[in-house]
């Protein structure tokens, strides 16, 4: 499911120059991305949409940093938390990506 919802997000963006770019890592980090957060999730994101543009290298940093908060509820406010599970998920994502 999430390898078909990258491959239709592309496909969406209507950009075959940019689409002939993506390397076999980047594809896998946005598909592990996607598996972890849904494709939903991810299609909003800063990190998809830099990639439609073509900007890979600020992409790759963008990436470490996506969705890789939750969010709780402390003294009635609602605070986002990062996650070191996430954080360690999304360099290695940063990894693959880069290769």
């Amino acid at each position: 499911k999430a390898e078909h919802g990258v491959k239709r997000i592309i496909k969406s963006w209507n950009k075959p120059e940019v689409e002939s770019e993506l390397t076999q890592g980047m594809f896998d980090a946005m598909v592990s991305l996607t598996y972890n957060t849904g494709i939903t999730g991810i299609k909003g994101t800063i990190f998809m949409k830099l990639i439609s543009e073509g900007k890979f290298n600020k992409a790759a940093e963008r990436l470490k940093v996506t969705k890789i908060t939750t969010s709780i509820k402390k003294n009635g406010d609602t605070i986002f938390v990062p996650m070191s599970g996430l954080k360690n998920r999304r360099l290695e994502e940063y990894k693959l990506f880069i290769r």
